[in-house]
């Protein structure tokens, strides 16, 4: 998928289309031979002639150095685990409805009930079958249905079970898992054995995950949207599985608005895995967890001007050793008494607040100016430290209850003017700084710099003569809000993006993702990041990312301009980066609109046409997520909105058949031709009601209200007071 640049070449694109290679039950496409979009970097023997995601002169794999800004670049096969071996068999499954499988659990943790919940949920919804469930627990048996009572949990190659983190069966089954690899928070891996199928989570996180794998394989299982969920087989076979699979990004949280109820089912992380400081505060909480409550008592602790009250904490305490060592201790109290309420999260964040401003003390200037203009050096030395004193309690923890120690990944934010890392150089040329100490008379060690003729004296506890690095169990929550996300961070415009991230990468090997998917000053407006996206996650990926958070508009239920397949693109890739783009985009087009989807794709290539043509006419206004690009009439021009709304038109035709056939189906797709008919009639409704009469603009605005608020569009833009409400009210309505 090349990145198209010229805008003279755009008009002849407006009119391309193109199928997906996707079947459905009930009233689906029929299956054609269109490439399935299987990823070139993964390891798969299915038994069926398949893509792989495009010839050799159409990639360039990722192995360092430039790269030139209109090519996709792919993930290294040697960074990514995707093995799998599935061979169709004649292994019966279900057969009209009905099916001789029980499911077997071996856990009763309430992710593994959800996980299976969600299997059974899936099968009956794609066959009719209602697959029966054991839980089996240290041999004390649960039962979830009487007609089951006495059925003997025995394994023989004859056997039909679906097996689940059941360490008595696999041995009786002589599983042999995989050792060699490192599976991570969310890795699995499902084998056959017999007529049987196991499947083993390496953590909680894995249940969702091994689970939609399966489902996958046995009934062609694909995510598209909340609402589109589609099987391309019928679940009639189970065939011959041995796959060994981590998704890309071991953690992915929720970009697109989702649900708590459909999150289960959506390749993002169902399972919360930050332990959040106050209800709904995952981050921004460094005042949360040191309140300027202690500023009379401790100004030390504060970035602070005179009198004026602090927005920020001074991460070296001004230098002050012993003050450094007090604000530590609060701060390791509250974190530990945040983990240990929430025992089960893996992430918790020390963290900045979301306000411009950082402290100037000599201390704070001198680590900036000695570590390439990085302030965020000291929110690394200070979190290290935070850090020592948390996993020395877990690990206390861990030998009094007689367990392993829990893994905790401790963050700190690179986020706008602590983003530099304390890395030098360009162009891949790094270079890792030290920072010196001296020995005290007790034995005790100063970390020391020289700044201005002057040795300083810095508080750290931790010190780094061989090189500046994170602790080992410290992360980077890496937040470029200021790069340009309608193109990838291959583009030249993310260069120093780009190689920030690869230097935070030196430091720590728990990289963290907070990228960004939308126009937060305008939800209400397109965002043209649809070809960015999955090279941008192929660079992050190759760099050392393992959490991502691609934030999008999630106030609102549905997104317009075409951001839901935004959301589907950063899932989807999200599990398996190396997938060909274009096909799925073609897949997305074809489920999520149906019969609508040739007049919606042509809105589509219009749009993106549209859009990068005013990037190249208004780069200035159309390289931000932080800009209104609605504010002149004439970057959208009247009989160019009224052209896309024709084809909505000619979309809601379309699917008029199941409006009695299927009422359901038909709400469905009504809502998603719907929302994208928003931001063009938004711009109409605003700018180009003056040739209406009073009744038919009140008419025109009144609907578009009505649309607003049954599709769950209520945001303008981020922010308190930005409810679309607000728009309605100014109209009179």
């Amino acid at each position: 998928m090349k990145k198209k640049i010229l805008a003279v070449l755009l008009a002849t694109l407006l009119g391309a289309t193109a199928l997906a290679a996707c079947g459905e039950k009930g009233g689906a496409p029929e299956n054609s031979s269109t490439p399935s979009g299987e990823a070139p970097g993964s390891s798969e023997s299915i038994g069926s002639s398949e893509s792989d995601g495009g010839s050799e002169s159409d990639r360039e794999y990722i192995e360092g150095g430039n790269f030139a800004d209109d090519y996709e670049h792919y993930v290294d096969d040697e960074l990514v685990l995707h093995d799998r071996t599935v061979t169709p068999s004649d292994r019966v499954f279900i057969k009209d409805g009905v099916t001789d499988y029980i499911i077997i659990a071996g856990t009763n943790d309430s992710r593994a009930l959800e996980g299976i919940s969600l299997l059974r949920a899936q099968l009956a919804s794609a066959t009719g079958a209602n697959v029966p469930v054991f839980y089996d627990v240290d041999q004390d048996l649960m039962i979830d249905e009487q007609t089951m009572a006495n059925r003997e949990i025995v394994f023989t190659p004859e056997s039909k079970y679906i097996v689940l983190s059941h360490e008595a069966l696999e041995q009786e089954a002589s599983v042999q898992w995989r050792t060699d690899v490192d599976l991570a928070y969310s890795g699995f891996m499902i084998q056959t054995m017999g007529d049987s199928v196991f499947m083993k989570v390496n953590s909680i996180y894995g249940y969702q995950k091994v689970v939609q794998a399966f489902l996958k394989q046995v009934i062609g299982y694909e995510w598209y949207a909340a609402d589109t969920i589609v099987y391309t087989k019928d679940g009639s076979t189970i065939p011959d599985m041995n796959i060994v699979e981590k998704p890309d990004f071991d953690l992915v949280w929720q970009s697109g608005y989702m649900g708590s109820s459909q999150s289960l089912a959506s390749p993002m992380t169902h399972v919360q895995n930050f332990a959040f400081s106050r209800p709904g505060e995952f981050c921004h909480n460094s005042l949360t967890y040191i309140p300027v409550s202690n500023f009379e008592a401790h100004p030390d602790w504060f970035a602070h001007e005179a009198s004026a009250m602090p927005i920020q904490l001074c991460y070296t305490a001004h230098g002050n050793k012993a003050e450094y060592d007090a604000m530590i201790q609060l701060a390791y109290e509250g974190v530990m008494k945040t983990l240990n309420e929430d025992q089960t999260a893996v992430s918790i964040t020390f963290t900045r607040q979301d306000v411009y401003g950082n402290c100037v003390c000599d201390t704070c200037k001198a680590i900036q100016n000695s570590f390439n203009d990085s302030l965020a050096a000291t929110y690394m030395f200070f979190v290290n430290d935070l850090d020592t004193l948390i996993q020395a309690e877990l690990q206390r923890q861990a030998d009094e209850a007689g367990t392993e120690k829990r893994d905790v990944t401790v963050l700190f934010f690179a986020y706008r003017e602590v983003q530099n890392a304390p890395v030098f150089g360009t162009d891949g040329d790094y270079t890792v700084p030290s920072l010196q100490y001296v020995e005290n008379d007790d034995g005790s060690k100063t970390n020391i710099l020289e700044y201005n003729g002057e040795i300083i004296e810095l508080p750290f506890n931790r010190t780094y003569e061989n090189g500046l690095e994170c602790n080992e169990n410290v992360g980077c929550f890496f937040a470029p809000i200021d790069a340009t996300y309608e193109e990838s961070f291959y583009h030249h415009e993310n260069k120093k993006d780009r190689e920030t991230f690869e230097k935070w990468g030196l430091l720590t090997d728990r990289l963290y993702c907070w990228i960004y998917d939308t126009n937060f000053i305008e939800y209400v407006m397109p965002y043209n990041s649809y070809d960015a996206i999955p090279d941008t996650l192929r660079f992050l990926k190759a760099a050392g990312g393992t959490f991502l958070f691609n934030q999008g508009a999630r106030e609102n239920e549905m997104y317009t301009g075409f951001g839901s397949l935004r959301t589907y693109l950063t899932y989807t890739l999200s599990n398996e980066v190396n997938l060909d783009a274009g096909v799925l985009t073609d897949k997305w087009f074809k489920n999520y609109f149906r019969e609508a989807e040739p007049y919606m794709r042509k809105f589509y290539n219009q749009l993106v046409a549209h859009m990068e043509w005013l990037q190249v006419e208004y780069p200035a206004v159309f390289y931000s997520q932080r800009r209104t690009v609605s504010e002149n009439p004439e970057y959208w021009p009247y009989q160019t909105l009224q052209g896309w709304l024709k084809l909505c038109d000619q979309a809601f035709q379309a699917i008029k058949k199941y409006e009695t056939s299927d009422p359901e189906l038909y709400q469905a797709l009504w809502k998603h031709i719907t929302a994208e008919t928003i931001f063009a009639r938004y711009l109409i409704c605003e700018y180009y009601t003056g040739y209406l009469t009073p009744s038919d603009k009140y008419d025109l605005q009144f609907k578009f209200m009505e649309d607003c608020n049954t599709i769950g569009f209520k945001q303008h833009h981020e922010g308190e007071g930005t409810a679309m409400q607000n728009w309605f009210t100014k109209w009179g309505l």
